[in-house]
């Protein structure tokens, strides 16, 4: 698993800063085992919640950082890093500490 885990762990929250940015991932298509594209734009000052380095798709261990959304597979865009190691592009977004320091 990649060093990204710390960074970016389960249930942490950022808050977009800079315009450009949007979700991307899948959602059931009306066939089964079919999917569709899916892709939210985010604007500054939204919030976005991580569920930690990605899930897997079956034997793989997971690419990147994905977010909470209403799809699967959902990652930030732009990103950085490469196709089995991807964050979001620095600039995007700033955590937001929790009460308490965290």
């Amino acid at each position: 698993m990649s060093n990204l885990s710390a960074k970016y762990p389960p249930g942490k929250k950022f808050r977009v800063v800079r315009e450009g940015a949007y979700l991307s991932g899948w959602t059931a298509g009306s066939s089964p085992g079919s999917f569709h594209g899916w892709r939210k734009d985010l604007h500054a000052g939204e919030v976005v919640e991580t569920l930690g380095y990605g899930r897997d798709m079956g034997s793989d261990p997971g690419y990147g950082i994905h977010f909470k959304a209403d799809a699967a597979f959902v990652e930030f865009k732009p990103s950085q890093g490469s196709a089995f190691d991807f964050e979001p592009a620095d600039g995007y977004l700033e955590p937001i500490e929790e009460e308490g320091g965290k």
